[in-house]
């Protein structure tokens, strides 16, 4: 037998029961520019498998919707969803900075509303949309912004401020590393073309101002890839963190960041197959790995 749970128009799971009696087998059904992917899925041992199986509420959903940043945008901004009756996180593709305003769901567990702000790259505007899903149907709907947001869209630009930093990345650095940034409300850029640094993401403070930075740093020598993680509150930055980001175990750091998650772990490791080295940790912030970065000798 079959039965079905949290499908909608691009993502849904599957458990099939074998008739004779051994335990179901659960799949991931993806819906991709009008292709379908099907990935068996594995559950953790302590997953309810009562009544259907693999219940709506008790496991991760997650979708891609695409945004037309423009009337005539001919590359839409893809932004990722992962949801669970608790949180909703949001990621994009690079082309704008998302942020999940509001998240409602239903009785079930099951998402109902979700509000975003995107905020494409290079402008200080806004754009806003509500998700509303309806018998397994998302509706996407584009709306003006918030009244306690639509006075600051209307200034012309956020001031501008330059931000310096000088740091040692190994004890044995005899020269610091010098970071330029630029910082003008929810962007955070390099301040001038380099190929040491680069900003992977922020994320705004209620005002819409960059409050915590990530930063990916290569070693000039040594080709180290470093994250340096820092909050920025008015003029007062606090680095919280700078780690080594090592490629050689990134199937171990992978099952740190998402245990009893196979499933999700192949489709990262299909993405990173696709992705420049100088990528990877990109890809893997994007979806949703906040754990500290240096790994235990192997």
């Amino acid at each position: 037998s079959t039965k079905a749970s949290g499908i909608n128009a691009e993502y849904g799971r599957l458990r099939l029961d074998p008739s004779d009696g051994s335990d179901g087998i659960f799949f991931v059904l993806r819906f991709v520019d009008g292709q379908l992917s099907v990935e068996q899925e594995d559950l953790p041992p302590d997953a309810d498998l009562s009544n259907m199986g693999l219940q709506p509420s008790s496991a991760e959903q997650s979708m891609v919707v695409r945004f037309k940043l423009s009337p005539d945008d001919p590359n839409p901004c893809e932004v990722v969803l992962r949801m669970t009756p608790e949180n909703c996180s949001a990621s994009s593709d690079g082309k704008a900075n998302v942020n999940v305003m509001e998240y409602v769901c239903n009785g079930d567990g099951d998402p109902e509303v979700i509000k975003l702000q995107l905020t494409p790259q290079g402008t200080t505007e806004s754009l806003y949309f509500i998700l509303r899903f309806v018998d397994g149907q998302v509706n996407v709907e584009s709306v003006d912004a918030p009244a306690d947001a639509r006075k600051k869209l209307n200034a012309k630009d956020f001031p501008a401020k330059l931000l310096n930093l000088k740091m040692l990345l190994k004890e044995t650095d005899k020269e610091p590393i010098e970071l330029n940034l630029k910082c003008q409300g929810p962007l955070v850029t390099a301040a001038e073309p380099t190929s040491v640094y680069k900003v992977l993401s922020t994320e705004p403070n209620k005002n819409g101002i960059a409050e915590v930075i990530n930063v990916q740093v290569t070693h000039p020598k040594t080709g180290e890839i470093y994250l340096l993680r820092m909050r920025m509150v008015g003029d007062q930055v606090t680095i919280e963190g700078v780690e080594m980001f090592n490629l050689d175990n990134i199937d171990h750091y992978l099952k740190i960041c998402f245990p009893n998650q196979t499933a999700k772990i192949r489709e990262i490791k299909k993405e990173l197959a696709k992705v420049d080295k100088q990528d990877i940790l990109k890809v893997v912030l994007q979806h949703g790995a906040r754990v500290q970065l240096s790994l235990p000798e192997m």
